[in-house]
Protein backbone atom coordinates (compact mmCIF):
# COMPACT_ATOMS: atom_id res chain seq x y z
CA UNK A 1 0.00 0.00 0.00
CA UNK A 2 0.71 3.52 -0.10
CA UNK A 3 2.31 3.94 3.49
CA UNK A 4 4.41 0.60 2.93
CA UNK A 5 5.95 2.71 -0.33
CA UNK A 6 6.74 5.54 1.63
CA UNK A 7 8.30 3.44 4.74
CA UNK A 8 10.46 1.32 2.34
CA UNK A 9 11.56 4.23 -0.32
CA UNK A 10 15.26 4.30 -0.31
CA UNK A 11 16.62 7.80 0.80
CA UNK A 12 20.15 9.12 0.09
CA UNK A 13 21.89 10.39 3.62
CA UNK A 14 24.96 12.39 3.42
CA UNK A 15 26.77 13.07 6.56
CA UNK A 16 29.03 15.84 7.03
CA UNK A 17 31.36 16.50 9.97
CA UNK A 18 33.33 19.36 10.99
CA UNK A 19 32.55 21.61 7.98
CA UNK A 20 31.77 25.22 8.01
CA UNK A 21 28.18 26.00 6.81
CA UNK A 22 29.57 27.48 3.66
CA UNK A 23 31.32 24.41 3.07
CA UNK A 24 28.07 22.40 3.67
CA UNK A 25 26.08 24.48 1.18
CA UNK A 26 28.76 23.97 -1.70
CA UNK A 27 28.38 20.35 -1.19
CA UNK A 28 24.61 20.11 -1.33
CA UNK A 29 24.80 22.51 -4.66
CA UNK A 30 26.90 19.89 -5.96
CA UNK A 31 24.82 17.01 -5.15
CA UNK A 32 21.48 18.53 -5.90
CA UNK A 33 22.74 19.65 -9.40
CA UNK A 34 22.79 15.69 -10.19
CA UNK A 35 18.44 15.89 -9.07
CA UNK A 36 16.07 19.02 -9.49
CA UNK A 37 17.71 21.53 -11.16
CA UNK A 38 18.20 24.12 -9.43
CA UNK A 39 17.62 27.96 -10.59
CA UNK A 40 20.14 30.71 -10.12
CA UNK A 41 18.04 32.27 -7.14
CA UNK A 42 18.06 28.90 -5.44
CA UNK A 43 21.39 28.56 -5.62
CA UNK A 44 22.67 31.86 -4.30
CA UNK A 45 19.73 31.84 -1.74
CA UNK A 46 21.23 28.17 -0.49
CA UNK A 47 24.73 29.61 -0.27
CA UNK A 48 23.83 32.52 1.44
CA UNK A 49 21.67 30.86 4.07
CA UNK A 50 21.99 31.32 7.92
CA UNK A 51 20.41 30.94 11.10
CA UNK A 52 19.53 34.46 11.25
CA UNK A 53 18.72 35.51 7.50
CA UNK A 54 16.91 33.64 4.46
CA UNK A 55 17.04 35.32 1.49
CA UNK A 56 13.91 32.99 -0.24
CA UNK A 57 11.44 33.88 2.70
CA UNK A 58 12.84 37.55 2.72
CA UNK A 59 11.99 38.00 -1.34
CA UNK A 60 8.15 36.13 -0.87
CA UNK A 61 7.56 38.83 1.91
CA UNK A 62 8.60 41.44 -0.62
CA UNK A 63 6.50 40.33 -2.85
CA UNK A 64 3.01 39.46 -0.65
CA UNK A 65 3.47 43.45 0.42
CA UNK A 66 4.35 44.82 -2.89
CA UNK A 67 0.95 42.81 -3.65
CA UNK A 68 -0.85 44.28 -1.21
CA UNK A 69 0.55 47.86 -2.19
CA UNK A 70 0.33 48.15 -5.56
CA UNK A 71 -0.89 46.17 -8.98
CA UNK A 72 2.65 45.34 -10.05
CA UNK A 73 2.70 42.02 -9.19
CA UNK A 74 5.62 39.67 -8.89
CA UNK A 75 9.12 41.09 -8.54
CA UNK A 76 11.50 38.00 -10.62
CA UNK A 77 13.77 36.91 -7.06
CA UNK A 78 16.59 37.07 -9.14
CA UNK A 79 16.19 40.87 -9.46
CA UNK A 80 17.21 40.97 -6.00
CA UNK A 81 20.47 39.04 -6.33
CA UNK A 82 21.33 40.88 -9.68
CA UNK A 83 20.82 44.04 -7.91
CA UNK A 84 22.92 42.79 -4.89
CA UNK A 85 25.85 41.44 -7.17
CA UNK A 86 26.06 44.78 -9.34
CA UNK A 87 26.14 47.14 -6.03
CA UNK A 88 28.59 44.57 -4.19
CA UNK A 89 31.12 43.44 -7.19
CA UNK A 90 29.91 46.10 -10.52
CA UNK A 91 29.00 42.53 -12.13
CA UNK A 92 26.34 39.97 -12.19
CA UNK A 93 27.11 37.25 -13.70
CA UNK A 94 26.40 34.28 -12.20
CA UNK A 95 29.90 33.38 -10.53
CA UNK A 96 30.20 36.67 -9.22
CA UNK A 97 25.78 36.11 -7.67
CA UNK A 98 27.36 32.73 -5.52
CA UNK A 99 30.53 34.85 -4.65
CA UNK A 100 27.89 36.52 -2.52
CA UNK A 101 28.43 35.80 1.50
CA UNK A 102 25.61 35.33 4.16
CA UNK A 103 27.01 38.51 5.70
CA UNK A 104 27.00 40.69 2.48
CA UNK A 105 23.78 39.45 1.79
CA UNK A 106 21.85 39.83 5.11
CA UNK A 107 23.76 44.14 5.12
CA UNK A 108 22.53 44.45 2.25
CA UNK A 109 18.82 43.59 1.99
CA UNK A 110 17.55 46.31 3.68
CA UNK A 111 18.63 48.69 1.13
CA UNK A 112 18.41 46.60 -1.84
CA UNK A 113 14.68 46.39 -0.91
CA UNK A 114 14.26 49.09 -0.53
CA UNK A 115 15.45 50.28 -3.95
CA UNK A 116 13.55 47.97 -5.82
CA UNK A 117 10.40 49.41 -4.07
CA UNK A 118 11.91 52.78 -5.56
CA UNK A 119 12.16 51.67 -8.84
CA UNK A 120 8.48 50.03 -8.83
CA UNK A 121 7.37 53.68 -7.68
CA UNK A 122 10.23 55.33 -10.18
CA UNK A 123 9.03 53.16 -13.13
CA UNK A 124 5.01 53.61 -12.89
CA UNK A 125 5.74 57.28 -12.40
CA UNK A 126 7.64 58.54 -14.88
CA UNK A 127 6.92 55.88 -17.66
CA UNK A 128 3.04 54.16 -17.05
CA UNK A 129 4.58 51.25 -16.08
CA UNK A 130 2.27 49.75 -13.42
CA UNK A 131 2.41 46.35 -14.07
CA UNK A 132 5.25 43.93 -13.67
CA UNK A 133 5.07 42.77 -17.04
CA UNK A 134 5.18 46.08 -18.64
CA UNK A 135 9.05 46.57 -18.25
CA UNK A 136 10.98 45.91 -20.98
CA UNK A 137 13.07 43.72 -19.14
CA UNK A 138 13.46 42.85 -15.65
CA UNK A 139 17.17 43.31 -15.33
CA UNK A 140 16.04 47.23 -15.74
CA UNK A 141 14.53 47.01 -12.73
CA UNK A 142 18.14 45.19 -10.92
CA UNK A 143 20.27 48.54 -12.57
CA UNK A 144 17.48 50.88 -11.73
CA UNK A 145 18.40 49.83 -8.18
CA UNK A 146 21.92 50.47 -8.58
CA UNK A 147 20.86 54.42 -9.64
CA UNK A 148 19.00 54.79 -6.09
CA UNK A 149 21.54 53.00 -4.49
CA UNK A 150 24.23 55.51 -5.39
CA UNK A 151 22.07 58.49 -5.34
CA UNK A 152 18.52 58.34 -3.35
CA UNK A 153 15.63 58.73 -4.68
CA UNK A 154 15.82 63.06 -4.58
CA UNK A 155 16.56 63.07 -8.42
CA UNK A 156 17.90 65.98 -9.99
CA UNK A 157 16.61 66.64 -13.72
CA UNK A 158 20.03 66.54 -15.59
CA UNK A 159 20.07 62.71 -14.10
CA UNK A 160 16.11 62.15 -14.77
CA UNK A 161 16.80 63.38 -18.26
CA UNK A 162 19.43 60.76 -18.61
CA UNK A 163 17.76 57.75 -16.37
CA UNK A 164 14.69 58.71 -18.90
CA UNK A 165 16.96 58.00 -22.33
CA UNK A 166 18.44 55.17 -21.03
CA UNK A 167 15.32 53.38 -20.78
CA UNK A 168 13.36 54.44 -23.44
CA UNK A 169 16.69 53.63 -25.83
CA UNK A 170 17.01 50.41 -24.12
CA UNK A 171 13.33 48.92 -24.46
CA UNK A 172 13.54 50.43 -28.65
CA UNK A 173 17.22 48.84 -29.25
CA UNK A 174 15.98 45.41 -27.41
CA UNK A 175 19.25 46.22 -25.39
CA UNK A 176 19.42 43.24 -23.23
CA UNK A 177 18.18 40.60 -26.21
CA UNK A 178 21.94 39.02 -25.90
CA UNK A 179 24.87 39.18 -23.33
CA UNK A 180 21.83 40.59 -20.96
CA UNK A 181 24.55 40.63 -17.86
CA UNK A 182 27.36 41.98 -19.56
CA UNK A 183 25.05 44.59 -20.36
CA UNK A 184 24.06 45.43 -17.54
CA UNK A 185 27.39 45.72 -15.99
CA UNK A 186 28.34 47.97 -18.19
CA UNK A 187 25.10 50.00 -17.17
CA UNK A 188 25.65 49.85 -13.74
CA UNK A 189 29.14 51.59 -14.50
CA UNK A 190 27.53 54.09 -16.84
CA UNK A 191 24.94 55.13 -13.60
CA UNK A 192 28.10 55.57 -10.88
CA UNK A 193 29.89 57.88 -14.03
CA UNK A 194 26.58 59.48 -14.22
CA UNK A 195 26.57 60.25 -9.96
CA UNK A 196 29.87 61.26 -10.33
CA UNK A 197 29.00 63.88 -12.90
CA UNK A 198 29.42 62.29 -16.57
CA UNK A 199 26.48 63.31 -18.37
CA UNK A 200 26.56 62.11 -21.58
CA UNK A 201 23.66 60.61 -23.01
CA UNK A 202 22.99 56.88 -23.76
CA UNK A 203 22.55 56.82 -27.11
CA UNK A 204 21.75 52.98 -28.31
CA UNK A 205 21.37 52.60 -32.17
CA UNK A 206 16.97 50.94 -32.23
CA UNK A 207 16.31 47.98 -33.74
CA UNK A 208 12.59 48.52 -34.56
CA UNK A 209 11.38 51.10 -37.12
CA UNK A 210 7.27 52.00 -38.20
CA UNK A 211 7.13 49.15 -40.15
CA UNK A 212 8.09 46.62 -37.43
CA UNK A 213 5.21 48.43 -35.17
CA UNK A 214 2.40 47.27 -37.46
CA UNK A 215 3.63 43.50 -37.18
CA UNK A 216 3.51 43.62 -32.95
CA UNK A 217 1.00 41.83 -31.65
CA UNK A 218 -0.04 41.84 -28.06
CA UNK A 219 -0.74 38.28 -27.72
CA UNK A 220 2.95 37.32 -28.54
CA UNK A 221 4.58 36.16 -24.99
CA UNK A 222 6.89 39.00 -24.55
CA UNK A 223 9.13 41.60 -26.42
CA UNK A 224 11.06 44.22 -25.23
CA UNK A 225 9.94 46.64 -27.79
CA UNK A 226 6.34 45.96 -27.72
CA UNK A 227 6.23 46.66 -23.63
CA UNK A 228 7.32 49.71 -24.52
CA UNK A 229 5.10 50.96 -26.63
CA UNK A 230 2.69 49.79 -24.12
CA UNK A 231 4.52 52.41 -21.22
CA UNK A 232 4.00 55.08 -23.98
CA UNK A 233 0.97 54.61 -23.64
CA UNK A 234 0.32 54.42 -20.52
CA UNK A 235 2.62 57.25 -19.73
CA UNK A 236 0.61 59.63 -22.47
CA UNK A 237 -1.83 59.46 -19.36
CA UNK A 238 -5.03 58.00 -21.57
CA UNK A 239 -8.50 60.00 -20.79
CA UNK A 240 -11.58 58.24 -20.60
CA UNK A 241 -13.69 58.98 -24.09
CA UNK A 242 -16.92 59.98 -22.53
CA UNK A 243 -15.81 61.84 -19.22
CA UNK A 244 -12.26 62.99 -19.97
CA UNK A 245 -11.03 61.98 -16.97
CA UNK A 246 -7.71 60.00 -16.47
CA UNK A 247 -8.47 56.03 -17.03
CA UNK A 248 -6.80 54.54 -13.62
CA UNK A 249 -4.42 51.83 -14.87
CA UNK A 250 -5.21 49.17 -12.48
CA UNK A 251 -6.58 45.37 -12.36
CA UNK A 252 -9.89 46.64 -12.19
CA UNK A 253 -9.52 47.89 -15.78
CA UNK A 254 -7.17 45.45 -17.50
CA UNK A 255 -6.81 42.51 -15.99
CA UNK A 256 -4.75 40.15 -18.60
CA UNK A 257 -3.04 42.51 -21.37
CA UNK A 258 -3.49 39.88 -23.57
CA UNK A 259 -7.24 39.20 -22.99
CA UNK A 260 -8.62 38.07 -26.79
CA UNK A 261 -11.65 40.04 -26.06
CA UNK A 262 -10.63 43.41 -24.50
CA UNK A 263 -8.88 46.72 -25.34
CA UNK A 264 -9.10 46.70 -29.08
CA UNK A 265 -10.44 49.68 -30.68
CA UNK A 266 -11.49 47.51 -33.80
CA UNK A 267 -13.42 44.46 -31.89
CA UNK A 268 -12.17 40.70 -32.91
CA UNK A 269 -15.73 40.13 -34.10
CA UNK A 270 -16.33 43.36 -36.33
CA UNK A 271 -12.89 42.37 -38.36
CA UNK A 272 -13.83 38.41 -38.50
CA UNK A 273 -17.38 39.02 -39.74
CA UNK A 274 -17.88 42.35 -41.17
CA UNK A 275 -14.22 43.33 -42.97
CA UNK A 276 -13.22 39.60 -43.51
CA UNK A 277 -9.68 39.80 -41.49
CA UNK A 278 -7.74 37.06 -40.26
CA UNK A 279 -8.68 36.43 -36.11
CA UNK A 280 -4.53 37.17 -35.85
CA UNK A 281 -4.86 40.51 -37.20
CA UNK A 282 -6.89 41.78 -34.56
CA UNK A 283 -4.33 41.34 -32.04
CA UNK A 284 -1.87 43.99 -33.72
CA UNK A 285 -0.23 46.13 -31.13
CA UNK A 286 -1.70 49.22 -33.20
CA UNK A 287 -5.42 48.18 -32.45
CA UNK A 288 -4.76 47.99 -28.71
CA UNK A 289 -6.60 50.31 -26.37
CA UNK A 290 -6.46 50.87 -22.46
CA UNK A 291 -10.12 50.17 -22.14
CA UNK A 292 -11.82 50.42 -18.57
CA UNK A 293 -14.55 48.04 -18.07
CA UNK A 294 -17.70 49.94 -18.34
CA UNK A 295 -16.62 51.33 -22.63
CA UNK A 296 -15.51 47.82 -23.38
CA UNK A 297 -19.03 47.09 -22.71
CA UNK A 298 -20.80 49.85 -24.47
CA UNK A 299 -18.35 48.71 -27.25
CA UNK A 300 -18.58 45.11 -27.86
CA UNK A 301 -18.38 44.25 -31.66
CA UNK A 302 -19.74 47.69 -32.87
CA UNK A 303 -17.61 49.42 -35.76
CA UNK A 304 -15.67 52.27 -34.24
CA UNK A 305 -17.71 54.66 -36.54
CA UNK A 306 -20.74 53.39 -34.19
CA UNK A 307 -19.33 53.68 -30.94
CA UNK A 308 -17.13 56.72 -31.31
CA UNK A 309 -20.34 58.48 -32.41
CA UNK A 310 -22.02 57.97 -29.97
CA UNK A 311 -18.48 58.99 -27.43
CA UNK A 312 -18.53 62.26 -29.04
CA UNK A 313 -22.22 63.07 -28.53
CA UNK A 314 -24.82 63.77 -31.14
CA UNK A 315 -24.33 66.99 -31.26
CA UNK A 316 -20.26 66.90 -30.63
CA UNK A 317 -21.44 67.79 -27.13
CA UNK A 318 -18.44 66.12 -25.64
CA UNK A 319 -16.09 68.15 -25.58
CA UNK A 320 -13.03 66.16 -24.04
CA UNK A 321 -13.60 63.83 -27.05
CA UNK A 322 -10.47 65.25 -28.90
CA UNK A 323 -8.31 65.45 -26.77
CA UNK A 324 -9.10 61.44 -25.12
CA UNK A 325 -8.91 60.58 -28.63
CA UNK A 326 -5.14 62.17 -28.77
CA UNK A 327 -4.24 60.82 -25.30
CA UNK A 328 -4.63 57.23 -27.08
CA UNK A 329 -2.44 58.45 -29.94
CA UNK A 330 -5.60 57.42 -31.97
CA UNK A 331 -5.86 59.97 -35.27
CA UNK A 332 -8.33 62.29 -34.12
CA UNK A 333 -10.90 65.08 -36.16
CA UNK A 334 -13.06 64.20 -38.87
CA UNK A 335 -10.41 62.81 -41.60
CA UNK A 336 -9.74 59.62 -39.20
CA UNK A 337 -9.83 56.40 -40.14
CA UNK A 338 -12.13 55.80 -37.65
CA UNK A 339 -14.99 57.34 -39.16
CA UNK A 340 -14.89 54.93 -42.37
CA UNK A 341 -13.66 52.07 -40.19
CA UNK A 342 -10.87 51.79 -42.64
CA UNK A 343 -8.54 49.10 -40.45
CA UNK A 344 -5.22 49.62 -42.51
CA UNK A 345 -5.44 53.39 -43.02
CA UNK A 346 -6.32 53.16 -39.52
CA UNK A 347 -3.14 50.82 -38.62
CA UNK A 348 -0.87 53.33 -40.93
CA UNK A 349 -1.59 56.50 -38.92
CA UNK A 350 -2.21 55.25 -35.23
CA UNK A 351 1.82 53.55 -35.98
CA UNK A 352 3.01 56.57 -37.30
CA UNK A 353 1.86 58.51 -34.00
CA UNK A 354 2.96 55.91 -31.95
CA UNK A 355 6.60 56.05 -33.98
CA UNK A 356 6.59 60.04 -33.34
CA UNK A 357 6.69 59.48 -29.68
CA UNK A 358 9.50 56.68 -29.76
Amino acid sequence: NAREQFRSYPFSVVKIFDLELEDVVEVFQRINQGGKRLTRFELVAANCWSESFDLARSVKDFNERIKDRTDFGKVEPITFVQAMSLIAFGQCKTEHELKLSPTQVQMLWPRVSKEIGDTIDWTRDNYGAVRGDMIPYDSMLAVLACYFSEHGTNVPLEHKLWIDRWFWRSAFSERYSKSTNSQMANDAKAIRELVNGKLESPNYPLTIGKDDLLKMRMNQSSGAARNGVLCLLANAKPKHFVTGADIALAKDHFSDLKDPNAHHIFPKNFLRKVLKRYVEEVHLLANFCFLPADLNNKIRDRPPSEYFAEFKGEADDNPQFETALRSHLIPPGLPSPIWNNDYDEFLRQRAELIWAEI
